[in-house]
C-alpha cells in the first residue's frame, strides 16, 4: 500500500456492494497494539485495552 501510495482501501461483499473503508492507520494502529500485548506478555484471560493510538 505504501510503495503505491494507496490510503484507503474500500470493503465490499460477496455482491460486491460497499461495506465500510480500510485506511493505512488502521493497520498500523493495530500492529502498534499487538505489539505492545506481545511484548508485555499478556495472556488472553488478563488483556487490558490499549489506548487506541490514530
Amino acid at each position: 500500500m505504501h510503495r503505491l501510495n494507496i490510503r484507503h482501501l474500500v470493503v465490499v461483499d460477496e455482491n460486491n456492494n460497499p461495506v465500510g473503508v480500510i485506511s493505512i492507520g488502521d493497520i498500523v494502529g493495530e500492529s502498534t497494539r499487538l505489539k505492545a500485548l506481545a511484548e508485555q506478555g499478556v495472556s488472553s484471560d488478563d488483556e487490558e485495552p490499549i489506548p487506541c493510538t490514530d
